[in-house]
């Protein structure tokens, strides 16, 4: 019985040290579209897009978004990037909260979204993986 515990211990500590961190970050604006909202990010082009996890109620939509490092990287220069995020419903009057800073974020409504907007609950970042909406529903 100790051997077994023991074993367990080591694989979920390996497992542990073995996941890529990673790190909330700030959501730059967000446009509605047809499908739900465009999520505009900046960040250091070491690193990646890992999720954007989506809370939804009656009165606000929480977007956490995450990134990821990429390992070793030359130059550091800033890349803004355009992602789809599907809601489950459409964004009407609710608010958008940024989960990393826990503020509103401020939503063009006049304009439309620029672009074709892949519906679904995937994203693909810039070294071509998928990495997922995940939705977390939240009722008061």
């Amino acid at each position: 019985m100790t051997l077994v515990l023991v074993a367990g211990a080591v694989v979920a500590v390996a497992w542990v040290l073995s996941a890529p961190s990673t790190t909330r970050t700030p959501i730059g604006g967000a446009v509605p579209d047809e499908h739900g909202l465009r999520v505009s990010l900046t960040f250091s082009s070491c690193e990646a897009l890992d999720r954007i996890d989506v809370a939804e109620d009656s009165r606000q939509v929480r977007l956490t978004a995450y990134l990821r490092g990429r390992g070793s990287c030359g130059q550091d220069p800033m890349t803004t990037q355009t992602v789809p995020v599907p809601l489950k419903t459409p964004l009407r009057d609710r608010e958008v909260v940024d989960g990393a800073t826990g503020r509103p974020n401020p939503v063009a409504r006049d304009r439309p979204a620029d672009g074709d907007v892949r519906s679904g609950t995937k994203l693909a970042d810039r070294s071509g993986s998928d990495r997922s909406v995940r939705h977390a529903d939240r009722r008061r």
